[in-house]
């Protein structure tokens, strides 16, 4: 069970944030400009993606959206998006077969954050699958800014061990985006017509909306 919850702690925006940004620096010491860029738009896009798919799930409840998509993955989006355009960034600093080291690598830990949010009761299914698409499509514009222009060289091992480091570092934080996630959800609510009579017309079941629901 702790392996699980370490596994699920590393797709939170707090850690992914900080190896995202440590991988940055990396890259732009480097002089891989269009790197450091595609990370910038991976980590920004599927933040404000999740967080508004998140906020409109939450605030309109589940009559509109169905019973088991309270609050889709944030952990699977970001890890998706982010792991996912740094599995590309790595991959273009290597040659032949070893190229494919780093992508696969990415899905396989992607796909590992994401299946702890199941196992762990955090998230249902359906709310992990909205996730990953969400996160997906993030990385595949990240992916499309990236390939505009040809790599510059980095010296990969560096790289490695910053990302590796700082997430051994950051594992177990917790974003503060929960609060904000649950506060412009109220004002939704409070606010928009149509979500409040969802709300009235379906109201959630005891174990529909769950503290952990929000987590992003």
């Amino acid at each position: 069970m702790d392996f699980l919850k370490a596994a699920s702690g590393l797709g939170d925006l707090a850690v992914v944030s900080a190896v995202a940004l440590v991988a940055i620096i990396v890259l732009l010491r480097a002089g891989e400009r269009r790197g450091a860029l595609a990370l910038v738009v991976a980590l920004l896009g599927a933040a404000c993606a999740i967080g508004t798919l998140k906020v409109a799930a939450i605030g309109c409840s589940h009559g509109y959206f169905g019973p088991r998509l309270n609050s889709p993955s944030g952990h699977a989006a970001m890890s998706a998006s982010v792991l996912g355009t740094l599995g590309v960034v790595l991959a273009r600093q290597l040659e032949g077969w070893a190229r494919l080291l780093p992508p696969l690598a990415a899905v396989a830990l992607i796909g590992l954050i994401a299946a702890t949010r199941v196992i762990l009761d955090v998230h249902t299914v359906e709310e992990v699958l909205v996730g990953l698409a969400t996160g997906a499509a993030s990385a595949g514009v990240a992916i499309l800014v990236l390939l505009r222009a040809p790599s510059r060289p980095v010296r990969v091992g560096i790289l490695l061990l910053a990302i590796v480091f700082t997430a051994a570092l950051t594992d177990g934080l917790r974003s503060p985006a929960e609060e904000l996630v649950r506060y412009l959800a109220g004002m939704l609510r409070t606010n928009v017509a149509y979500c409040a009579a969802a709300v009235d017309a379906h109201p959630r079941e005891p174990h529909g909306f769950r503290d952990y629901d929000v987590v992003v």
